[in-house]
């Protein structure tokens, strides 16, 4: 069946703010409103609905008991209108925010009268003119509005909150599938401030254009439409929506879908979007999480995993949970339910109907009928048992909230702008993500949202997309998937979700993350297995310092001490000469304390050398220094260095950071290796140690913006990428509970069972917790049986700009010769190398072309050790 939707064309006269206001204030109290009516001059032309004077005959209802918004529109019609909106936001509000009824007023004090402006009703909204001049025309009915109401009943609009015109005719608010023969209808509109000018009108400083009804077929009009009379009764639409959507508007609460273009961002789940006209206009979605946790109306639990969830229903107690991401993501769940008895809502009603009729009842005769709503004399649906009624199904909705996105959007209109990253985003459950997005189902269209958006167990469209899964998972690999929106993995699972009802249950669960964590108040320092169990203990704190066995992390197993310490300038590293475990920066020297409370200076200077120093075994050298790289690669900079063996020869490598935070890896001869330096941007400490169980050492660091945190593998490959806090900062990789874990201030990763370095890590900052700085390994390669040459390559391939590099990678080699020909077979250069510091060896010449024509030439690489001699042929392009 064709259902209509609201025209998002309020882009014309909605206020434009300079900057956004980071976040809706609080929305509390009950307004008192003004309602004035207004009529216009006879109309005599067909662009507009009605004659410009309200429907007051009551003949004129065509559907009987079921008609919505029937006629008389006169001023008790109107505050049935008021009492509907109140009953509304008072609902979802959890009673916190309404109309003040008692102290609104309907103007003019007649029954049946209205405020006669001087114009006809197209005057204010005249067909094809530019957007300026239909902003212009709509403040001036505000204003007509005002001046004429104050002319005849000198009106003290200061007493009021709010302004509401309301004028005779439909709002230019629907797109109905079909021609819009009245295209000069008036859309509905919300008045601000900087709309108004310079001068506010008598002190009113915003309000609310709207008409009389949302009813097309209320009108003479209607008879035009190519609609079977018998189904004319299902397209009737109610004011209600409408009418709070505006009021919405007027308390700043912000609209979630494009402006501009009018796609839709939210959907029918949330007011200030589509939603406004669920249930025919008569049932407004309440706003989504996000907005309702910002009004003030909720407050949101946060969770950690892992946590089983029973999780009521919105309608019987607001409880929504709020799942952290980042800094700046989490998200957002509810229990949104549309049952108006056990398992059965109004659509359920209408199939159930026809599968015994084979008569399908409007929407409307079965709301009226079936469920429990509130009418007054004038036949207005004042109230409703549960505005969540009008929802397309039952289930838990998941929002993803990126405040990121809403603090930087030009300004409140814009939260959901771009589609592709929205500040507010409903994770839609069938995978598909098409809310705003072009379909070409003109009657079952799924970008305004559907029952497989929602999340609940035996969701069809869940299984479609997620090869038929049986229960639905919001997890690392599901569609949609639980990533952050810069394509960070969080690992975190939403699973074991239960079928829709009054209490809903799931589970929050995270691969990786210990249970308990991320926990802002742990603050891990270090590891270190103090007493000499086999087990590592863990020490942390902010405040005050605390240790645990890492077996069990939890609050009630930490032990607190030392809380009289200056906690901002400290640090904990574990001397291994003093037994030492707390020093503090005094400066010039560390402060240490041991665990006897002793006081131990160190000199900064000698420090601040040694932190600049990897010592190990680098054949015949024992160290090397940050200045040994500067000076080596003096195109660059670098400020921090860590060892490893990242090829397993038993031989020290050297991770680099350069100043503008690209990742090097040297060997002892401090020739770059292969897959370095990175193409992403990280910052000190850089940390490795074998995490996967492969051999060879993983790298693990964060992102320099500090929104990522990365564990490559030794060639430099991303193997995980998690989403991280701004404010949290790498710790350690260590053994946890027989866990190969990664320590931050705030987390703990596991990423499988232990493994034996066998000396091949760096552990901490400064390679180990004594701070020395020093790789000790544990282990010989044996490379006799080995082929000389590994691997042989020029790069780049063809060479540009003048110079391109020949790279050899050689085993147990005593020489190397690498001789270069043109295409016609003439010598060009040589290159030659017979001192080498390891076995496991890699040797580079840089090839100056300058001098040499554009072409194909050939390299021919041999390796020998007087024993024997492998070859191979490289073909080089050169161009100029």
């Amino acid at each position: 069946m064709p259902t209509c939707r609201l025209l998002l064309l309020f882009s014309l006269v909605w206020a434009r703010l300079v900057a956004l206001d980071v976040f809706i204030d609080p929305i509390t109290g009950f307004r008192k409103i003004a309602a004035i009516r207004v009529s216009f001059q006879p109309v005599d032309t067909t662009g507009t609905t009605g004659d410009g004077t309200f429907l007051l005959e009551p003949d004129t209802a065509f559907c009987g008991k079921y008609t919505i918004d029937r006629p008389p529109h006169d001023k008790s019609y109107f505050e049935s209108q008021l009492q509907a909106v109140d009953s509304y936001f008072r609902n979802v509000s959890n009673d916190t925010f309404g109309i003040d009824l008692d102290n609104s007023t309907v103007f003019p004090e007649g029954s049946t009268s209205s405020y006669g402006l001087q114009h006809r009703m197209d005057f204010y909204h005249p067909y094809g003119e530019s957007d300026e001049v239909y902003e212009q025309k709509l403040v001036e009915l505000f204003r007509d509005a005002l001046f004429t109401a104050d002319s005849v009943d000198n009106i003290p609009f200061s007493d009021y909150d709010l302004i509401v015109v309301f004028h005779t005719g439909i709002g230019q608010d629907f797109a109905l599938p079909w021609l819009d023969l009245t295209p000069e209808d008036i859309p509905s509109t919300y008045v601000d401030r900087e709309m108004l000018g310079d001068e506010p009108i008598f002190g009113v400083e915003h309000g609310i254009i709207l008409p009389e009804t949302q009813n097309h077929f209320l009108f003479d009009e209607a008879e035009v439409f190519p609609i079977d009379p018998e189904e004319s009764c299902d397209y009737q639409f109610g004011l209600t929506g409408t009418f709070a959507l505006m009021v919405g508007f007027a308390e700043g609460l912000p609209p979630l879908w494009n402006t501009e273009t009018g796609e839709s961002g939210i959907g029918v789940f949330g007011l200030m979007d589509q939603g406004s006209n669920n249930g025919r206009g008569i049932i407004p979605s309440p706003p989504d999480a996000w907005t309702r946790i910002q009004a003030g109306w909720a407050t949101p639990i946060t969770v950690q995993p892992t946590t089983q969830i029973d999780l009521p229903a919105r309608s019987l107690q607001d409880s929504i949970i709020k799942i952290l991401i980042d800094d700046d993501e989490y998200f957002l769940i509810e229990n949104r339910n549309n049952w108006f008895r056990d398992n059965v809502n109004i659509d359920s009603v209408r199939y159930a109907i026809y599968d015994n009729t084979d008569d399908y009842p409007d929407y409307v005769e079965v709301l009226f009928d079936s469920i429990a709503i509130e009418f007054d004399e004038n036949g207005v649906v004042t109230s409703v048992s549960s505005y969540d009624l009008g929802l397309p199904a039952s289930g838990l909705l998941i929002w993803h909230i990126d405040e990121s996105v809403i603090l930087t959007a030009p300004d409140e209109y814009s939260i959901n702008a771009d589609r592709e990253r929205k500040g507010i985003d409903l994770e839609e459950a069938d995978g598909a993500q098409d809310i705003g997005y072009p379909n070409i189902h003109l009657f079952t269209d799924p970008t305004s949202g559907y029952f497989g958006d929602m999340w609940f167990d035996g969701n069809p469209e869940y299984k479609k997309l997620n090869n038929g899964l049986e229960f639905p998972e919001f997890g690392p690999y599901s569609y949609p998937n639980t990533k952050s929106n810069d394509g960070a993995s969080t690992f975190l699972s939403i699973a074991n979700i239960s079928a829709p009802g009054d209490t809903m249950s799931f589970t929050v669960s995270n691969t990786f993350l210990v249970d308990g964590f991320p926990d802002t108040a742990a603050f891990i320092r270090t590891v270190y297995d103090l007493n000499g169990d086999g087990v590592n203990e863990v020490f942390g704190g902010k405040d005050s310092l605390w240790w645990a066995s890492s077996d069990d992390l939890s609050e009630s197993n930490r032990i607190y001490f030392y809380d009289e310490l200056d906690m901002d300038i400290i640090f904990i590293g574990l001397d291994q000469q003093n037994d030492s475990i707390i020093v503090s920066v005094d400066s010039p020297n560390f402060v240490v304390y041991d665990t006897n409370g002793t006081q131990i200076s160190l000199d900064v200077e000698k420090w601040e050398n040694h932190k600049n120093t990897v010592f190990g075994s680098f054949s015949a050298l024992d160290s090397i220094s940050l200045e040994d790289i500067n000076v080596t690669w003096t195109e660059k900079t670098f400020d921090y260095i860590a060892g490893i063996d990242i090829d397993l020869d038993a031989s020290l490598d050297v991770l680099a950071l350069s100043s503008d935070g690209f990742l090097y890896c040297f060997n002892s001869d401090l020739i770059l290796m292969a897959g370095f330096p990175l193409d992403i941007q990280l910052q000190p400490p850089i940390l490795s140690r074998d995490l996967l169980d492969d051999s060879h050492p993983e790298i693990v660091a964060r992102s320099a913006d500090s929104t990522s945190l990365y564990v490559f593998d030794y060639q430099g490959r991303i193997q995980y990428q998690f989403a991280s806090r701004k404010d949290d900062e790498l710790v350690a990789v260590e053994n946890i509970d027989e866990k190969n874990s990664i320590l931050t201030r705030f987390s703990i990763y596991q990423l499988g069972n232990s493994t034996e370095t066998k000396g091949n890590e760096w552990a901490s900052e400064h390679g180990d917790w004594g701070r020395g700085r020093t790789v000790s390994l544990n282990y010989s390669v044996d490379f006799s049986g080995e082929n000389l040459l590994t691997r042989a390559y020029c790069y780049p391939n063809p060479v540009r700009n003048n110079s391109g590099t020949l790279r050899v990678e050689s085993i147990n080699a005593e020489k190397i010769e690498v001789r270069l020909y043109d295409l016609a077979g003439y010598f060009v250069d040589t290159f030659t190398k017979d001192s080498f510091t390891s076995e496991n060896q890699i040797s580079e010449w840089i090839w100056d072309v300058s001098d040499v024509d554009s072409g194909v030439y050939f390299a021919n690489v041999t390796v020998n050790n007087g024993e024997k001699s492998e070859t191979t042929i490289l073909k080089i392009a050169v161009i100029h």
